[in-house]
């Protein structure tokens, strides 16, 4: 058990979330992204880039940028034990993901506001 903010919830295996959270996100595994590290408020997802991925002008889709960016903030948030969803997101793209490979989304837990929102960069 852990508390935050007067409430008490279970502590997870983070492991055995991480392996659920792969297995049971058809919209993740449909875009490519697996969660490759996950601790209590912090996610490491990738995503393995295909030509679905590609927009008009051959770069990575910024939607599925966005799309790697909110599902690693999900692993994230829900590995306090509390099963959110995004409410808000803001992205800032500095220049093009072109070329074939992976790309990866880090989320870190910036503030806990309680059981309704958290803050992720």
């Amino acid at each position: 058990m852990y508390e935050c903010e007067g409430q008490q919830f279970m502590a997870l295996d983070l492991e055995m979330h991480r392996k659920i959270r792969n297995n049971n996100n058809t919209f993740a595994k449909v875009n490519g992204i697996q969660a490759i590290e996950l601790k209590e408020g912090y996610a490491v997802a990738k995503m393995e880039i295909t030509p679905d991925h590609y927009n008009p002008l051959d770069t990575v889709h910024g939607g599925a940028i966005l799309t790697l960016a909110d599902v690693a903030a999900s692993f994230a948030s829900n590995s306090h034990g509390i099963w959110q969803t995004t409410l808000d997101t803001t992205i800032h793209y500095v220049r093009a993901a072109a070329g074939k490979g992976t790309l990866y989304a880090t989320a870190k837990e910036i503030k806990a506001f309680g059981g309704v929102s958290l803050l992720y960069k």
